[in-house]
């Protein structure tokens, strides 16, 4: 199979020939759900292996309120409404635990809809990350978005603060 044909890495149900062919008018690749959810979460970085993906943001450009959201979306999306009890200490875990919960019984394709506006918001070229593979052929001179750090590194880390406030 030819490049065209190969699955995206990171996003393994999009197929660049596909992605290729459909844009919108700002030239951001036209994706579904699950797909634009799935491309948004390879672009953020697996927020479950501990290692994130490689959005390399610094602490000034996302606040610890957008980290605990993008955490409590995904959980929301991938593990679905939450039903663990609440956390024996007032930490980072506690923060993680209460954003998801706030979420209540929002759908897990809500959820999805949601993480990926979220990430346009805060990268809105997001999707023009070489890895992702949507990106068309840019001049030399144009600068690619950077990754995004681990989102439940960095709510823990910004997290334990926000669990405190109340």
């Amino acid at each position: 199979a030819g490049a065209a044909e190969a699955a995206v890495e990171g996003a393994p149900s999009i197929v660049a020939s596909r992605v290729l062919g459909s844009r919108d008018s700002s030239g951001a690749p036209v994706l579904g759900f699950p797909e634009k959810y799935e491309a948004a979460r390879a672009f953020v970085g697996d927020a479950s292996d501990g290692h994130g993906g490689g959005i390399a943001w610094s602490e000034a450009d996302v606040s610890d309120s957008d980290r605990l959201l993008l955490y409590a979306l995904q959980r929301q999306a991938e593990d679905g409404q939450c039903t663990a009890g609440s956390p024996s200490y007032w930490g980072s875990e506690r923060a993680k635990w209460k954003a998801w919960r706030e979420l209540g019984s929002m759908s897990q394709i809500e959820a999805m809809v949601h993480y990926a506006r979220a990430v346009e918001e805060l990268a809105p070229r997001w999707w023009e990350y070489p890895p992702l593979g949507f990106a068309l052929p840019a001049a030399a001179d144009t600068p690619m978005p950077a990754p995004l750090p681990n989102v439940r590194d960095a709510a823990a880390a910004g997290g334990a603060a926000a669990g405190t406030s109340g």
